[in-house]
């Protein structure tokens, strides 16, 4: 998300078109081929919810925590896991 410019959790509750950032997030997604589910508007709904309810971090300009997962590109190479 900070590479699309949501640096701060201010940042996060200007969103007025959660639409918008699902979209942006897919796109950014498909574009670097990552290998992670679909975000749903509904989905970033929640988060935007969350956040303006103050379910967040207790400093509004504090830049956002790094996230738990681990995003990798997707690779060509067949999976050494069995079926």
């Amino acid at each position: 998300m900070q590479k699309l410019g949501y640096t701060t959790i201010d940042r996060l509750k200007e969103i007025e078109k959660p639409g918008k950032l699902a979209n942006d997030l897919n796109g950014y997604k498909k574009k670097n081929k990552l290998d992670i589910g679909t975000v749903s508007v509904e989905q970033v709904k929640i988060w935007v919810s969350d956040i303006v309810q103050d379910k967040s971090p207790k400093s509004d300009t504090a830049p956002l925590p790094p996230s738990e997962l681990v995003i990798r590109p997707k690779t060509d190479k067949p999976s050494s896991r069995p079926s």
